[in-house]
């Protein structure tokens, strides 16, 4: 990101933090968030951490999700709902409920892919699933995220 980049971010009214950590280059495979929370890979240091938590204005926790560190992998959230990995238990599933301040569930995508956020991208509005994503799994993205009129 260059400065004039930044800049340019920063007249829309946006906040911008920029992470120099080059072990978390891919952020989105790092964090998942909504506006009440954000879950984040436990390996990235807790001034990093704040440093998000202050950007984002949500609070953040650090968690592994079915075993995993990529939260952002792991977890699509939306203020309306979220899907994780389908190997969740439900200690975590109960523990994203209140991170989120939503209700949602464990899905796969694509055919079998545990990882949502690989298939996945959604706002509070509509999501966008891969094409191999079944008609099963794209009821249960529909339902974890409450997007089904």
């Amino acid at each position: 990101l260059t400065r004039e980049e930044m800049e340019e971010i920063c007249t829309l009214g946006l906040e911008v933090c920029v992470l120099n950590d080059t072990r978390f280059c891919a952020i989105g495979n790092n964090i998942a968030c909504n506006d009440f929370g954000a879950v984040v890979n436990p390996d990235i240091p807790e001034e990093i951490a704040a440093e998000i938590g202050k950007t984002l204005k949500v609070p953040v926790f650090s968690h592994e999700i079915a075993g995993y560190k990529t939260a952002g992998m792991m977890v699509v959230a939306t203020n309306r709902g979220w899907i994780a990995h389908n190997r969740i238990s439900e200690e975590e599933a109960q523990t994203l409920e209140k991170i989120f301040a939503v209700k949602g569930r464990n899905t796969t995508v694509n055919s079998g892919t545990a990882m949502v956020g690989l298939g996945v991208i959604a706002n509070s509005k509509a999501a966008v699933c891969g094409e191999s994503t079944t008609g099963f799994e794209s009821g249960r993205v529909e339902e974890g995220l409450d997007i089904v009129g």
